[in-house]
């Protein structure tokens, strides 16, 4: 599993993962893997991320708090897939169900602030475009869940950094090269970015939403 995982340009890998993945594949259930499961479908998941997110949705799908729970260890793979834009809303939502199940709020703070890190400007580890991003902050901020409105309000306090930027994650997914991230070259693309961050911050401040207090 360790070497298929970095054969994701081989069809015969990408094969062997895809049924693997598949639903009656034997990582096809992650919600009831083994510890040493668990650690092949980490291994393998560069190797089919599409198929690796369609194993998690169906898990995440129709299960219960406890099943969701036993899915929480996938929150760093979630995060690697949300990378790619194509996969980015699917991956940060099922991130956010993962993050909703779990009680101790001080327990959670390092999954809490991943997810924050997906919506910053440099360092953010994902190519989704500003506009995707922003979608997700926005609905988070705009629900009656108070959990959701947190971890929407640290989405968008991480958009509207403007100094300090750092990040203690791993980069690495199997062979793929990649880089950091979305990465602004120019000066207009810096100020495109905190105009739409606090167009969004200003238009939830002055609303109803429950969060608007918090974000003000």
């Amino acid at each position: 599993a360790h070497r298929l995982g970095y054969l994701h340009t081989s069809p015969e890998a990408q094969e062997i993962v895809g049924e693997w993945l598949s639903p009656l594949g034997f990582l096809g259930n992650v919600a009831e893997l083994t510890e040493a499961d668990r650690a092949v479908f980490e291994h393998v998941a560069p190797v089919a991320p599409a198929a690796t997110l369609g194993a998690i949705e169906r898990a995440l799908q129709d299960g219960d708090d406890e099943t969701v729970k036993r899915c929480t260890p996938y929150v760093h793979v979630l995060r690697s897939l949300a990378y790619d834009s194509a996969l980015f809303e699917r991956a940060a939502l099922l991130i956010v169900r993962l993050l909703l199940v779990e009680e101790d709020d001080h327990g959670r703070k390092s999954e809490q602030d991943m997810i924050a890190s997906l919506f910053s400007l440099y360092l953010s580890g994902t190519h989704a475009t500003l506009e995707q991003r922003l979608q997700v902050v926005e609905a988070l901020l705009h629900s009656p869940d108070p959990k959701r409105q947190a971890l929407g309000t640290s989405a968008l306090r991480a958009s509207l950094e403007a100094l300090h930027f750092f990040s203690v994650l791993s980069f690495d997914f199997g062979a793929r090269s990649r880089d950091f991230g979305y990465w602004p070259h120019t000066f207009a693309e810096v100020q495109s970015w905190f105009r739409a961050a606090v167009h969004l911050a200003t238009t939830v401040a002055c609303s109803d939403a429950h969060s608007a207090l918090k974000t003000r």
